[in-house]
């Protein structure tokens, strides 16, 4: 009894040690996963104005389901017959970036748009309404019109993410008092930005540059 007990043991413990050396083999597999998916996500993001998660866990799925469409893609390539294995992860991080900056065009494009409406998908992509009305390729206009009476009219640099009255940030703006005389001039001076609390203002006017995909 105590023999088979021991060879009990013996098993589990060949079990284990096989367990570990299979995860060991597969950790730099596992780990080009991460980085590919982390690099793509990132670059997306930035090139959507998208803030990035902080919940661990769902960057750890996120990252992995990524990098395994990215790799899975750029395997169909066929190029680990062709480089050597450094080139071949060095090439499959740069494409992970390009891939992440052309589907973020896309993203924001009108095709996108066009996409959903095609599929009935009466929604936006966007959590952010902000993000639905700044274009990002070309300048979008603000005329603030304050509780206070004074008006702001510039381009929108920035908005807060997030929030129902966020800030924003406006350059290359006016300042106008309610009979219409302007008060500050900063139209052709970068230098000067404007901070304002959406929240204390009665109505803000949006408009767009005739190229803007808003405009056709």
């Amino acid at each position: 009894m105590q023999r088979i007990t021991i060879q009990k043991k013996r098993k589990q413990r060949r079990k284990k040690k096989k367990m570990i050396e299979e995860i060991i083999g597969n950790l730099p597999e596992f780990l080009i996963y991460i980085v590919s998916g982390f690099l793509f996500i990132r670059v997306f993001n930035f090139v959507t104005f998208k803030s990035n998660d902080s919940d661990v866990s769902h960057i750890l799925v996120s990252t992995v389901s990524v990098g395994f469409v990215v790799k899975y893609l750029f395997d169909l390539l066929n190029l680990k017959c062709v480089v050597n294995i450094p080139v071949y992860y060095l090439l499959l991080c740069l494409a992970s970036v390009v891939s992440a900056y052309f589907v973020g065009i896309l993203y924001n494009s009108k095709v996108f748009e066009i996409v959903l409406d095609l599929l009935k998908i009466n929604r936006t992509v966007n959590k952010d309404i902000w993000d639905d009305i700044i274009d990002r390729m070309y300048s979008t206009f603000a005329k603030i019109q304050m509780k206070s009476g004074k008006i702001y009219f510039g381009k929108i640099r920035v908005t807060e993410e997030n929030n129902r009255s966020p800030y924003i940030i406006i350059y290359e703006y006016q300042v106008i008092n309610e009979e219409g005389d302007i008060l500050s001039d900063y139209t052709n001076d970068r230098k000067y930005q404007m901070l304002i609390d959406t929240s204390e203002a009665d109505t803000i006017e949006i408009m767009y540059d005739g190229r803007s995909r808003f405009c056709k």
